[in-house]
């Protein structure tokens, strides 16, 4: 499988470098949680801060509409209580890469462009780290991803965002809404983790 995500991203990438295509890089500060249910129960959470760098390739569609995917390296994760006490807890941190085959619609501005995104992302997990802490004390170790046990190597998700661009550089806001529960083991502890991630990036056009 990892196989197959990374040889699309190569073919879309060299599709898209043929043409009206346009080619910026982009990176940014990420603030980041997931929503946690235990059992069907909500658990209280918070933000873990990270970073994402990424390629963004923009070719005309039809009028104002573009074909705008992205690629990215995102540092994203969350915390939660895991219990009623408050001194038991989790906090994770994770990175992906995000493969988001996106559409963007782009609104006219004098001569620069507010820009509308929107598209699904298909994202493979490379590590992570989780710290528990209970009693007072804290314990760090890796998190192991996979298919069937442990955590999901594979998350899908659904990004919305707005941006300012001009020729040459842009400023955006995106949001990651997690569709996939990332626990694996749903039927041993009963936690179902999806991703949620606000991200603030800035960009250049060097093509």
């Amino acid at each position: 499988m990892k196989k197959l995500f990374s040889v699309t991203v190569i073919l879309c990438c060299i599709q898209l470098l043929h043409g009206q295509t346009k080619i910026a890089i982009k990176g940014g500060y990420n603030y980041s949680t997931a929503r946690v249910t235990q059992y069907q129960q909500k658990k209280a959470g918070g933000y873990n801060s990270g970073y994402g760098v990424g390629i963004l390739f923009k070719a005309p569609f039809d009028g104002l509409l573009h074909f705008s995917p992205w690629v990215a390296y995102n540092c994203r994760g969350f915390k939660y209580n895991a219990a009623s006490t408050p001194d038991s807890s989790f906090s994770n941190t994770m990175s992906y890469i995000d493969l988001v085959p996106a559409l963007s619609i782009d609104f006219p501005a004098g001569e620069n462009f507010i820009v509308l995104t929107g598209g699904f992302n298909v994202s493979v997990a490379l590590k992570g780290k989780e710290s528990i802490t209970a009693g007072g004390t804290t314990t760090t170790r890796n998190m192991k991803f996979d298919i069937g046990s442990n955590y999901g190597i594979f998350d899908l998700g659904l990004n919305t965002g707005i941006g300012f661009h001009t020729k040459k550089i842009f400023i955006e806001a995106l949001f990651n809404l997690g569709l996939a529960d990332i626990n694996n083991q749903y039927d041993a502890d009963g936690r179902n983790i999806r991703n949620r991630m606000f991200s603030f990036n800035a960009g250049w056009y060097f093509r």
